[in-house]
């Protein structure tokens, strides 16, 4: 739910969000050619910033993006302007947080300048915490595209079509979400999350090799596990065939922290992992 969400910042400016108008050349609009990075804020505190903002600046220098000479885009700076933008937008507790960079000027495929410019804009949330899902996920196979491991897909881009398609393919067909799978046929992640399964109480994530999407989220909780004595298998591919014997399956993203799916086809999963895990992570959270 939306509220309160009347400020954006663009390049360092706070501006009525009715004010913010998307030029018809925009690179982001007209190729995709920008990185986005989504995070969660809990009681003014940003949570796992440093790591976004690495991921960020690595996919930046990866799309041969440069901070022009008239932009503030140092780490500091970002964390003070989104603590601001809350202040103005009256969001006090729970909130989604989405910084989008996106290339400036004008050109064909070929831009005329690798310069780019930054938007910040905040959405509330009614939850201050991370909170399990009551009811598990139904989840479906999305196959009409394939993801491959490049140079960019570990982290989020404008260019996000088979996310989109595959989110089109659960809604007709009443899931909650779906799987992606690389050409290979192995899954790699889901719609918005990356993806674990428990087997004989171990867990099992697919490789950022295979093209998923190098979570934060995924890497907390890949170190929450390994500090429970916790088993984790991160370097192997996952086949269906895996994923059909599994105990347990969650997925994890930076803003849901971890959701639970109850079934995949035939197969039904627990989640008593995911319980486990979910409350070592705010228990974390909030000591730190």
């Amino acid at each position: 739910m939306i509220k309160n969400s009347e400020f954006i910042v663009h390049n360092g400016n706070f501006i009525s969000k009715s004010d913010f108008n998307i030029n018809p050349t925009n690179r982001a609009f007209r190729y995709g050619d920008g990185v986005f990075e989504t995070l969660f804020v809990s009681s003014g505190k940003i949570h796992f910033f440093e790591e976004h903002f690495a991921r960020l600046s690595k996919a930046t220098k990866i799309l041969k993006m440069s901070v022009p000479a008239k932009i503030n885009f140092e780490s500091e700076r970002i964390k003070e302007n989104i603590l601001s933008l809350l202040r103005k937008n009256k969001q006090f507790t729970g909130a989604k947080i989405r910084i989008s960079v996106f290339r400036t000027g004008t050109g064909l495929y070929t831009p005329e300048t690798n310069d780019f410019e930054y938007l910040i804009e905040s959405e509330s949330l009614n939850r201050n915490k991370y909170e399990l899902n009551q009811f598990g996920l139904r989840l479906g196979a999305y196959r009409d595209i394939t993801k491959d491991p490049n140079l960019i897909s570990g982290f989020k881009n404008g260019s996000a079509l088979i996310y989109v398609l595959a989110g089109i393919y659960c809604k007709t067909g009443n899931y909650d979400d779906c799987l992606i799978f690389n050409s290979k046929s192995n899954i790699i992640e889901s719609v918005s999350s990356n993806i674990f399964f428990v087997k004989n109480d171990e867990l099992f994530t697919p490789p950022i090799s295979e093209g998923c999407i190098d979570g934060v989220m995924r890497k907390q909780v890949i170190r929450l596990a390994l500090e429970n004595q916790i088993a984790v298998h991160s370097e192997n591919p996952i086949s269906e065939k895996d994923f059909y014997q599994a105990d347990e399956v969650f997925l994890t993203n930076a803003v849901s922290g971890i959701r639970w799916a109850i079934s995949y086809g035939e197969r039904r999963f627990y989640n008593k992992t995911s319980v486990k895990l979910l409350n070592l992570l705010n228990v974390g959270i909030f000591q730190t």
